[in-house]
């Protein structure tokens, strides 16, 4: 199936910031996204996705939340308090 991923608010320009696709194995989780981009950066950065927040179609979620076929993911960080 496949899903769309976006960066937002994370602070490492060689991530980008345009919306992308990839698939996954049917019954994927927010989870098994983040061990498939963590590959795709070769472990660099991964740090990032242990404080990083997650959003599937506007609703937040966890690592362990499942995703479906079309599904929008948005991988971000708190950019300040209030």
């Amino acid at each position: 199936m496949k899903v769309k991923y976006k960066y937002i608010g994370i602070p490492i320009p060689s991530l980008g910031r345009e919306t992308k696709e990839v698939a996954l194995e049917a019954n994927a989780t927010v989870n098994d996204l983040l061990i498939l981009l963590e590959r795709d950066i070769n472990g660099q950065h991964k740090d990032i996705f242990k404080t990083a927040n997650f959003l599937v179609n506007n609703s937040r979620a966890s690592l362990d939340t499942p995703l479906s076929k079309g599904d929008m993911i948005w991988i971000f960080t708190v950019l300040g308090g209030g």
